[in-house]
This record gives structure tokens, C-alpha cells and sequence, in this order.
């Protein structure tokens, strides 16, 4: 997840981000960086988890009126649960897990 489909960091390798925001100057899209966060789908729990790729701006899960702070570069990363609302600097976007 990150602003634009596919950015390219510092030594020039492609990251693709499946769930892009646009490159807009709106007061929200600018918040979400380029290599923002990651959903990843563990088959051993039948989960998945959020994790931050060190974003300068927060990455969060908003859960029942919680905050649950997705620290950067965790390896454990969050579990995500449907319902769930991914805060990505101001931008948010709603979870559904079927």
C-alpha cells in the first residue's frame, strides 16, 4: 500500500503496490508514502497483518473506538480483522476479511 502503483526507492528497485493512491496534493494523499504499509497473509493462523515499511507518517488500525499503533519495521506486524479501518497517515480505508 503506498502513493502511486509502482515507486521506485533510492538504489532504483521497483516496489509494486497493489493498493495505490494517487500523487495529489489534497491534504490526505500526500500523508501516505510511497512504500507506506503491507498486508501480508500468514497461512499457518489463516491471518493477516498489517505491518509499517517505516513510513514517516503513522500507520494505524482503528478497531471498536481503539488505536492499535503499527510500530515501523516490526516484524510481528498487526493482525487484521474485518471491520477493521487502516489509518495510513490521514487517509483510512475500510478492512473486509471474507
Amino acid at each position: 500500500i503506498g502513493r502511486t502503483p509502482e515507486p521506485t526507492d533510492a538504489f532504483g528497485q521497483v516496489r509494486f503496490n497493489h493498493v495505490a493512491f494517487a500523487e495529489t496534493r489534497d491534504g490526505v494523499n500526500e500523508t501516505v508514502g510511497r512504500a507506506h504499509a503491507r498486508l501480508q497473509f500468514d497461512r499457518t493462523t489463516g491471518h493477516y497483518h498489517l505491518f509499517n515499511e517505516g513510513s514517516s507518517n503513522p500507520t494505524s488500525i482503528l478497531r471498536h473506538g481503539k488505536t492499535i499503533r503499527v510500530a515501523p519495521r516490526d516484524p510481528r506486524g498487526v493482525r487484521v480483522q474485518s471491520g477493521d479501518q487502516l489509518q495510513l497517515g490521514r487517509a483510512v480505508l475500510r478492512v473486509t476479511v471474507e
